[in-house]
């Protein structure tokens, strides 16, 4: 039986117990999982099938292995339905919520029903991480079903993101452009570290310098001191990103075109170019002023 044949047998008897069939619910795959979703439910249940395929191809029997996934399904169910508990109570589900940093093209579509801002090209997200492995954003429904402001939920979740998933340095240089690159715990959207509070504050203070922050791919970031780069420009910056995204190991989609920039007099994050058009204004104004009026 090869992989498609034993994906399609688990999921045809698992629909077939009771406690699947007499409940509205549906399967879906992908190349590792079996995610199932009841509808009375809004966590969904993940099985690493891949797994147990393994096991199947080292000689165990499919009814075996069936008998293994139910065993292993009905505790996930039974994580799930205490995550539930939890969701429904903010004050227990706050307890769960991170931050994420995704493309915002790529997700255009679902930031129609999710709290977001916008970071650049990036979309700052909200989302909880359950006992089960599985996560899942923060809707405005939900948002709304627990009466909580935006803000409130950002302020939250971010509060918690450097405690779920704290920062990890991976590097430091102390010759070559790159100083520091960091990710998080797990390495999992280690981008989201540029949200996190006084993270970059930090490394601005511990440089005594802006911050210019390379970033290839999700997992993480490099931090550069500008003192280091003032002959580059924003056509530079762009063709090191290019480069970096390239040959960033496992970098399935890239999550940003731009180098980004923070400013730590002023605690702005901001891509090169607005850094520059910011830059170029102030000078502007600047030259306004000691002109003074004009006839």
């Amino acid at each position: 039986m090869n992989y498609k044949e034993f994906t399609q047998r688990v999921k045809q008897h698992l629909l077939s117990r009771p406690e699947y069939a007499s409940l509205p619910a549906s399967i879906q795959e992908n190349s590792r999982d079996l995610i199932i979703l009841f509808q009375e439910q809004r966590i969904p249940l993940k099985l690493e099938i891949e797994s147990y395929y393994e096991i199947y191809q080292h000689g165990v029997s499919f009814e075996e292995v069936l008998k293994a996934i139910e065993t292993a399904a009905e505790k996930i169910r039974n994580h799930i339905a205490e995550d539930q508990k939890m969701v429904r109570d903010y004050k227990q589900a706050k307890e769960l919520l991170t931050v994420e940093l995704v493309n915002a093209e790529e997700k255009k579509e679902i930031r129609k029903k999710i709290p977001h801002k916008m970071i650049g090209d990036m979309a700052l997200v909200c989302r909880m991480n359950f006992k089960n492995g599985y996560t899942l954003h923060v809707g405005n429904k939900r948002m709304q079903e627990w009466g909580i402001t935006e803000e409130q939920l950002f302020s939250d979740a971010l509060q918690n993101a450097s405690h779920i998933e704290p920062p990890i340095l991976v590097e430091k240089a102390d010759n070559g452009l790159i100083r520091y690159v960091y990710t998080n715990q797990s390495s999992n959207n280690g981008v989201s570290l540029i949200v996190y509070p006084d993270f970059l504050d930090e490394l601005a203070r511990k440089l005594n310098d802006n911050l210019i922050i390379i970033i290839p791919s999700a997992t993480g970031i490099g931090i550069i001191g500008e003192k280091r780069a003032t002959s580059l420009r924003v056509g530079d910056w762009n063709a090191i990103h290019e480069v970096m995204t390239k040959t960033a190991e496992g970098s399935a989609s890239i999550i940003t075109k731009h180098t980004f920039h923070y400013d730590k007099k002023e605690k702005i994050l901001e891509t090169m170019e607005a850094y520059e058009n910011r830059m170029s204004q102030k000078l502007v104004n600047y030259v306004m002023k000691m002109m003074g009026p004009t006839m």
